[in-house]
């Protein structure tokens, strides 16, 4: 019999997974990961319904003993705390908008989680993503059936080899059939949040200011046309097309169209100033093994965006330029831009360095 680990955060997607893989005959072990670090980092009191808390790991742990397989804790606090909240701190620093869901794929469910349950010989690791995995010549993901739960953007980055030991349960289920499955087998079903697991406030600044006890560096706002219109209190509290909370009053709408990390400044313009035709993209991955260049492809710069028709370019080592048919709203540095061929399939993705309105020549 095939023995497969699960990652269970107690919610209803990953429980769902081990039941499918259990009654598809699979040996089925039940893991959750101890990633929670806020309560002693932080000083915020732990959230019973995030991701992978003390109470979902006890759901997670009854789904098990009612199915009758086993179920481990794995402590990742330190790996967590190094390989996702540690970057994404320096990030919102900076001025960019960081991803910490694609680094946790890659670097903690996917290598670290793995490197943990294989002591246990299991052969495969499966998670409740929606998401599809193919394999030609190659491993690569497709966009899930369910395509407003699709998940594949958050998985770009995943290597050939984590790509083999992988089994996405979900990926040809919809959400409602999910939960029909979910309801069938006596399942809680609750709502999901959509915070990131470590900042349960949804307040990026107020993390970073209590987590670092920092004092953030006032800067000047300024204009399309280099006018000072006010000042900040730290370029961490914006991102690019943020329209709330800029205070500053022009008597019409305006939004963050540049964060400038040397300068410390943040510059504001119209809704018609937030798209670009060109950006660039470093640290790249090729799921399907082609390196991108002159290839025309399907891009999305985050994770909710309609996917845009665009060349890639490469400009010199781990440097693209990706080129827009159309201009695209709201391109911010430090997301990532993921491509997708004809068939919604992973060609391959990176990470945006930043943006420019037109497709004129250089960088």
């Amino acid at each position: 019999m095939t023995k497969v680990a699960v990652a269970m955060s107690g919610g209803v997607d990953s429980s769902v997974a081990a039941i499918l893989l259990k009654n598809q005959g699979y040996e089925v072990l039940g893991v959750s990961m101890k990633l929670w670090p806020c309560a002693e980092i932080d000083g915020i009191e732990n959230r019973p319904d995030i991701c992978c808390s003390p109470v979902h790991i006890h759901h997670a742990r009854s789904v098990a003993e009612n199915f009758h397989f086993p179920h481990y804790v794995v402590d990742l606090e330190e790996d967590m705390e190094e390989e996702v909240i540690g970057p994404f701190c320096e990030d919102y620093l900076k001025g960019l908008t960081p991803s910490p869901c694609i680094l946790c794929n890659e670097r903690i469910k996917f290598k670290r989680l793995w490197e943990k349950v294989r002591d246990l010989e299991v052969e495969f690791l499966a998670t409740g993503h929606y998401a599809v995995l193919r394999h030609d010549a190659r491993y690569s993901i497709a966009k899930a059936k369910d395509r407003e739960k699709d998940q594949s953007y958050f998985l770009f980055s995943l290597t050939q080899e984590q790509l083999r030991r992988t089994l996405f349960p979900l990926g040809l289920h919809t959400k409602e059939e999910v939960k029909e499955i979910a309801r069938r087998y006596g399942l809680p079903i609750k709502e999901e949040s959509q915070e990131i697991c470590f900042v349960p406030d949804n307040d990026y600044a107020g993390f970073l200011r209590r987590r670092n006890r920092m004092v953030f560096n006032p800067g000047a706002i300024y204009d399309l046309s280099g006018k000072q219109i006010g000042v900040h209190e730290g370029i961490c509290h914006f991102t690019i097309g943020q329209r709330k909370g800029l205070k500053v009053s022009l008597g019409e709408p305006r939004y963050v169209v540049e964060i400038n990390q040397e300068e410390n400044s943040i510059v504001l313009g119209k809704k018609e100033d937030l798209y670009r035709k060109v950006l660039f993209a470093h640290m790249m991955s090729f799921m399907k093994g082609e390196e991108l260049s002159g290839v025309s492809a399907w891009a999305k710069i985050r994770s909710t965006h309609q996917p845009a028709k665009c060349t890639i370019i490469k400009m010199e080592e781990d440097l693209y330029r990706v080129e827009f048919d159309e201009p695209q709203k709201a391109v911010a540095p430090g997301q990532a831009v993921v491509f997708y061929d004809e068939e919604e399939a992973i060609l391959g993705g990176g990470w945006i360095t930043r943006s420019k309105k037109s497709i004129g020549k250089g960088h």
